[in-house]
């Protein structure tokens, strides 16, 4: 039986989170909620199922983007499901600092408008500029997409819904059938669409409906900086 310090998690993200403004988070981690999210993780590996990321990066993009600087919102499906690769942030490999296929794909698509690109699995770059990068589930199973979904719909929700009423002129951005569901809840703000990027490994390639140029565009038509890609 796993001996957790609830408390003792609660604070540390917490202190994680002290600096970036998303007091809505810093709220949700002294919830029922979390705490019933807390202790569901805890009997997964009572019964030997890992999980990834490690708790410590369950918020890392909101930490890595604040909440004054917030442009785009980017909702993948699940962290990467093999150990140690998640990084809290969707797509981001700052772990591993390889590509896994759907940063592979992204990356190419990147280069074919730029033949210079560099290549940095670490994404942090990215939310630093405004993008918060997220995913439908903020944890999975080992080798096991899916499998927690249903455990973050309800979070993922209200901080979809908290942007919409709360901020102005967000970019939010679907990647894929499932994060797509979400987008009902957006009724006051840019949507944009496409496949998920892992979609190419069985298509060949991924059809991004040129998802970073689009997102550009509609910054410079709100009089934002454009992202660096």
């Amino acid at each position: 039986m796993v001996n957790i310090n609830y408390s003792s998690i609660k604070q540390k993200l917490s202190e994680q989170l002290s600096n970036s403004g998303w007091d809505i988070v810093d709220k949700y981690l002294f919830s029922n909620e979390f705490q019933n999210t807390l202790e569901f993780l805890a009997g997964e590996v009572n019964e030997n199922k890992r999980f990834t990321p490690k708790i410590k990066y369950f918020f890392k993009a909101f930490e890595e983007c604040q909440h004054n600087n917030l442009k785009v919102v980017v909702i993948g499906q699940d962290p990467y499901p093999n150990l140690n690769v998640a990084d809290g942030m969707a797509f981001s490999s700052s772990l591993t600092m390889e590509e896994p296929t759907s940063l592979e794909k992204i990356f190419d698509k990147l280069e074919e408008y730029n033949d210079t690109y560099i290549r940095n699995p670490d994404l942090t770059r990215w939310a630093k500029q405004g993008v918060l990068l997220i995913q439908i589930a903020l944890s999975t199973q080992l080798n096991t997409i899916g499998s927690h979904y249903n455990l973050w719909e309800n979070f993922i929700k209200s901080i979809i819904i908290y942007i919409n009423d709360n901020m102005d002129n967000i970019i939010f951005v679907f990647m894929g059938k499932k994060a797509d569901k979400f987008s009902s809840y957006i009724n006051k703000h840019e949507t944009l669409y496409c496949s998920h990027p892992a979609s190419a490994r069985y298509r060949g390639k991924w059809k991004s409906n040129d998802i970073f140029l689009n997102i550009n565009n509609k910054l410079k038509k709100f009089n934002k900086e454009e992202i660096k890609w």
